[in-house]
């Protein structure tokens, strides 16, 4: 039996070819660890170690990733929003727990998951929801590690899922952009895809907005808050990040656009008189002033308003890959560009909208030729 490192145990291989790895707990007891090579004892060994010198209860060799997803997600608690632990719980526990629940945490290696991808591909799903996967997998995976669970992250082994352009960004371009405006013309939301294609806002950030944020003489908007669904109902939660927190300046027609949609909510109160329960100064309600869901508003709205206007069925989130795309083809700085999107580097918005940012790189070097040889 080799001898490792004080408090670290040993480790040997058995007359019929096991290997064995055993960790002294300090109270006299000790842990004993098997498999069938080295580096296998060696990694359950080390987790086991890491996982005793902080205090945690040692990985059980026959819990499975499954029963490791549940205490994880039920130990999100208020570190996330109650909406992303939500996600989190449906894609792990409807495409990966389906596949490699099964799988002994610690056993578990890149070859697993890429089983995983691989049966979310074959399954018709987008590129863009397997990396989603990926990431919520490689988060997981982190805390069983952080936590002792297991001796590393499987998921920085292998490459994350490879997303072209046109698979992570759709967007109108500005024809369609004037199409969907043209259709919404008269509707009682009629602002809204106005104040969506002319800011980038989140969908969230739209419905949270209050009269309080709008600045009509000036011509700005603030992004104070964000409007989400929880066990409590719709609630204003602060943005996502600090970077999230901004004033956003809109052109006239905007804010006259934000003007009649102020004065058909005051008609809208003084028709539904003691049914008005709008007491959160939205701007954008129900016609009784009750907050709007996002999930009713793509479904019973935003659908048939593409529907209508014979426009490809885009998410309502696309909005905000055209205000960006649109704004940046014509020629506004992507410094002002992140800033009204509310990226935290101007590298997000740049990589993102490399589509973009190709052509003005063009338009950028011709302009540098004129001026130094002339047309």
């Amino acid at each position: 039996m080799t001898r490792r490192s004080w408090g670290e145990g040993t480790v040997g291989q058995l007359k019929d070819g096991r290997w064995l790895a055993r960790l002294r707990l300090g109270d006299g007891r000790r842990k004993a660890f098997y498999g069938k090579t080295k580096p296998e004892v060696i990694a359950k060994l080390g987790a086991a170690a890491h996982a005793h010198r902080r205090g945690l209860s040692l990985p059980g060799e026959r819990q499975t990733l499954g029963e490791f997803v549940e205490k994880w997600i039920s130990s999100l608690g208020p570190s996330v929003r109650e909406k992303t632990a939500a996600n989190y719980a449906t894609l792990l526990r409807s495409h990966a727990i389906p596949v490699i629940g099964n799988v002994p945490l610690v056993k578990l290696g890149p070859a697993d998951l890429q089983k995983l991808y691989d049966a979310r591909r074959k399954s018709g799903a987008a590129p863009q929801s397997v990396l989603h996967l990926h990431r919520v997998v490689h988060r997981c995976l982190r805390d069983a590690e952080r936590w002792g669970e297991v001796s590393r992250n499987v998921a920085r082994l292998i490459d994350a899922p490879k997303v072209g352009r046109s698979d992570a960004v759709h967007f109108l371009n500005a024809q369609e952009a004037r199409l969907l405006l043209q259709t919404a013309g008269g509707d009682r939301l009629e602002a809204f895809v106005i104040l969506a294609l002319s800011t980038g806002m989140r969908l969230g950030e739209l419905l949270g907005l209050t009269w309080r944020a709008v600045d009509l003489e000036r011509g700005t908007v603030s992004v104070l808050a964000s409007l989400q669904p929880t066990g409590d109902g719709l609630v204003l939660l602060p943005p996502k990040t600090t970077h999230s927190r901004r004033v956003i300046d809109v052109e006239p027609r905007v804010i006259t656009a934000l003007r009649r949609r102020r004065a058909a909510q005051l008609m809208e109160r003084r028709v539904a008189g003691n049914a008005w329960v709008g007491s959160q100064d939205l701007i954008f309600t129900t016609e009784t002033g009750a907050p709007i869901d996002g999930r009713t508003l793509i479904r019973a709205w935003f659908r048939p308003l593409l529907k209508r206007a014979g426009l490809p069925p885009i998410r309502i989130h696309d909005l905000r890959h055209t205000y960006a795309s649109i704004a940046l083809a014509n020629g506004t700085h992507p410094k002002v560009v992140q800033e009204a999107l509310g990226h935290s580097t101007i590298a997000i918005t740049m990589d993102l909208y490399s589509h973009v940012t190709a052509t003005l790189g063009r338009e950028a070097a011709h302009t540098m030729g004129t001026a130094l040889f002339g047309e």
